[in-house]
């Protein structure tokens, strides 16, 4: 959406976290505020005639060719996913 090509994250996809703690645990809340405060931002921008423009998705070669609808969607998707494992494990936590 921002011209480049979709991609995995260059951290890769499961990067190593080391040993948990409060601060790497902030930091990970931080950043993916920060990163869902910038993605509002640049679908705020888009140009609606984009919206059904396919484009190369190779952070899935499963899907082949998508829509940026179909991108944002995925990534809407995959946020509830991992929002609910940590509703979960807060649950199982905190009880």
């Amino acid at each position: 959406m921002n011209g480049k090509v979709a991609s995995q994250p260059l951290s890769g996809d499961l990067p190593p976290t080391g040993s948990p703690d409060e601060q790497k645990w902030q930091n990970y809340v931080n950043d993916l505020k920060l990163v869902n405060v910038n993605l509002l931002g640049v679908i705020q921008d888009f140009p609606t005639e984009k919206w059904d423009e396919r484009i190369n998705n190779e952070g899935n070669s499963e899907a082949g060719e998508i829509t940026y609808e179909e991108l944002v969607e995925g990534l809407i998707q995959h946020h509830i996913y991992h929002a609910g494992q940590i509703a979960l494990l807060n649950r199982i936590i905190n009880g």
